[in-house]
């Protein structure tokens, strides 16, 4: 536009181009008096004299706005029918030039961001004017790097002109509102756009792609995609907060865009705190199959696919030792950590099982183990271990096999029989541990109670070899995929095929509550040690804490991105250890316990 007939637009002498918008250039200019700087904003079209006095109108509107965060107008006029605004100049460009394209920020200095630009924004909503183009290109840096906000209500005055209804807006769609696609925009559409550019900003790319057409279809039908697929260490919080204001239902946005801006900061400060209360152990080479606290929750131990057993202080993730192969074939399927933290027992799915002295060294390789051993458990004061592990099919029945041995001595001294029927599409490597039968130690250290699939329960003396109680199956309630007995054996929570997790008590089968938060089929669940709750995940790698009488939901972690094997409380019923086919191990504190 700036030609040998254009080189001066009221008291500003027009220097130099400084960018194009979608509606107008801006230059520039230099006051010919004053000799002081200013953006002079030149709109490309021509108005009549009726587009004159509305242009002036809304002008006026806009020159009233007086924001730290709002670049000013300082004058504005009509050259020949040329209409143009005189504007501060902030020297240091535009956040799209901060940030070009491709591109990610970091997110402490995308909070400063928006927090100025929410100001802006809330301040022009509270006083009727609705931006209408907010991106990166409107978004300037001032002399001392403050974010300027541009082009406050200009596309509105232009739109508004008859002559203005055909300019040309390629770029907006980008950062359009459904409503506003549709000709409603309203204080939440500068919301929406705003969230498009901290999605943008956070993972370097916008999440609608195309032509024009195709941008404006998606805005108002397509979910954007995930923004954790793309950057999967960003905070759940955050991202939840980022999809809420991008909402297609302006009505389920947040109710102001400084509500938004504080969402986005308290989600933030959430997960510093939780990163501040988590761990995560990286050391595994493959998928993460078992482990097991220390007595007194200062270590875990945990063992993958490809027979390594590491052992690390579960509150700073730091190695202990690695061993790279457990001197037994196969993968380990169960760990099990002595009451006195001196041993670690281990099986694997090779039928061979093993105690080691964590002191000497030294290892006792356990002999006529009947099956794939799934899980280990050490009596309460850990003169005896027991074992479960997956026998022979026989038809549509699995064997299942109940080891006990007396740890001094070695011997086997109990062994028991459980015959269980096989649900359709679980096998016994998919499932959780303990997931065929459950079994928990009596306090008397000699007996023990099994829970199996069918939810038949019995109680053993595995000194006498005498069962001492046996409920039958409720017969009309359905086969469970995997169940877990309460650390009090009073209660048993069973994983079903509807994506459910059932709680009843362990003899009467009365139901106490079901829980309906998983979106996918659960696979694992963890106690806490007072059995008032139940860490349970399914297979969106998602672990659900919820209370285990009421199935009220307290808390979901979702730090891992892949799917989670093996859950397990911290002794004193604080943190949870999460083991994953991501190849980590998260420890990570409960919140809202």
């Amino acid at each position: 536009m700036m030609t040998n007939t254009l080189q001066r637009l009221g008291n500003y002498r027009l220097l130099h181009r400084l960018g194009t918008g979608g509606f107008a250039e801006v230059y520039l200019g230099e006051h010919v008096y004053l000799k002081t700087h200013a953006a002079i904003k030149v709109l490309r079209t021509q108005l009549s004299s009726q587009d004159i006095q509305q242009f002036i109108k809304e002008a006026q509107i806009i020159a009233l706005l007086n924001h730290p965060h709002i670049l000013r107008v300082l004058d504005f006029g009509v050259d020949d029918t040329i209409p143009f605004l005189v504007m501060d100049y902030a020297p240091h460009g535009t956040l799209r030039e901060v940030c070009p394209r491709g591109h990610r920020m970091p997110l402490p200095t995308i909070l400063s961001y928006v927090k100025q630009v929410a100001s802006a924004l809330q301040y022009a909503h509270a006083n009727n004017v609705i931006h209408r183009d907010v991106k990166p290109e409107n978004m300037l840096l001032g002399r001392n790097n403050e974010v300027m906000l541009s082009d406050f209500g200009i596309a509105v005055a232009a739109h508004r002109t008859s002559s203005l209804k055909t300019l040309d807006t390629a770029g907006t769609p980008h950062y359009m509102a459904p409503e506003h696609i549709r000709g409603k925009p309203r204080p939440a559409s500068d919301q929406y756009a705003l969230g498009l550019v901290v999605y943008e900003w956070l993972c370097g790319t916008r999440p609608f792609h195309g032509d024009i057409l195709q941008v404006m279809y998606q805005q108002a039908n397509t979910a954007p995609p995930p923004l954790r697929k793309t950057v999967p260490t960003l905070s759940p919080d955050i991202e939840q907060v980022v999809l809420q204001a991008l909402a297609k239902d302006p009505h389920q946005r947040f109710v102001s865009i400084e509500a938004f801006a504080k969402a986005l900061e308290d989600a933030h400060q959430r997960s510093l705190r939780e990163n501040m209360q988590r761990c995560m152990y990286r050391g595994h080479v493959s998928s993460v199959t078992a482990l097991a606290w220390s007595s007194d929750g200062t270590h875990i131990a945990t063992a993958d696919y490809h027979e390594q057993m590491h052992i690390w202080k579960s509150m700073t993730g730091v190695p202990c030792s690695v061993d790279s192969h457990a001197d037994i074939p196969g993968p380990v399927g169960g760990i099990a950590w002595s009451p006195d933290g001196m041993y670690l027992a281990f099986g694997n799915r090779s039928a061979a099982a093993v105690i080691r002295s964590l002191v000497t060294g030294e290892e006792r390789v356990l002999d006529d183990l009947c099956g794939n051993v799934d899980v280990m458990a050490w009596s309460p004061n850990g003169s005896r271990l027991a074992s479960g592990s997956v026998g022979k099919v026989y038809g549509d029945t699995q064997v299942y096999i109940v080891q006990i041995w007396d740890t001094l001595t070695e011997e086997s001294i109990f062994t028991h029989y459980l015959y269980l029927p096989l649900v359709k599409g679980r096998s016994w490597f998919s499932l959780a541990k303990g997931g065929f039968v459950s079994m928990r130690w009596l306090p008397d250290n000699t007996g023990m109670t099994f829970v199996n699939l069918d939810k038949t329960v019995e109680t053993w003396d595995t000194t006498t070899q005498k069962r001492l109680f046996a409920q039958d199956a409720h017969s009309h309630r359905a086969a469970a995929c995997a169940v877990a007995l309460s650390p009090d054996g009073k209660s048993l929570a069973s994983l079903m095929a509807d994506q459910t997790v059932e709680v009843s008590e362990a003899i009467s089968g009365h139901i106490l509550c079901t829980y309906r938060g998983h979106q996918g089929l659960v696979h694992v669940v963890a106690w806490s040690p007072d059995s008032k709750y139940i860490a349970s995940s399914s297979t969106d790698a998602a672990v659900h804490v919820w209370d285990a009488k009421t199935g009220q939901h307290v808390y979901t972690y979702q730090g891992h991105t892949s799917r989670v094997n093996v859950l397990a409380w911290s002794p004193d019923g604080r943190h949870v250890a999460s083991a994953s086919s991501d190849r980590t191990v998260h420890t990570w504190q409960v919140q809202g316990l």
